[in-house]
């Protein structure tokens, strides 16, 4: 008994269902193709709302990549123009030493 209750219950409210889709099928379309674009559209605003913060991403590296270029420019320039500069450099960076001279390195192993 409670199964065929249950059965015109669900009947009943898909009946309900049905005629409220049939009455209201504009907005109900309205409806459904909003979410669609909203959601699962391949140009929906989610997927632009994606894109726009990967625009800015790629701006801000694009301003960190001019600020290493410009750096590098001044570093070369420095380079070119000192030979105090390209020694200290070859000496940092290369460990390069002078004949009479013994180089110590020292390695900081602890980290904070």
């Amino acid at each position: 008994m409670s199964v065929e209750i249950n059965k015109n219950i669900i009947v009943e409210k898909v009946k309900a269902v049905a005629k409220f889709i049939v009455k209201y099928k504009y907005y109900v379309a309205t409806v459904i193709f909003a979410v669609w674009i909203v959601f699962f559209d391949a140009t929906g605003l989610l997927y632009k709302k994606s894109l726009k913060q990967d625009v800015k991403n790629l701006r801000t590296e694009l301003e960190y990549y001019k600020q290493k270029t410009i750096d590098n420019r001044e570093k070369l320039e420095l380079l070119k123009s000192d030979p105090e500069s390209v020694e200290k450099f070859a000496r940092e960076k290369y460990y390069l030493k002078k004949d009479n001279e013994d180089v110590f390195i020292i390695v900081d192993n602890t980290e904070n």
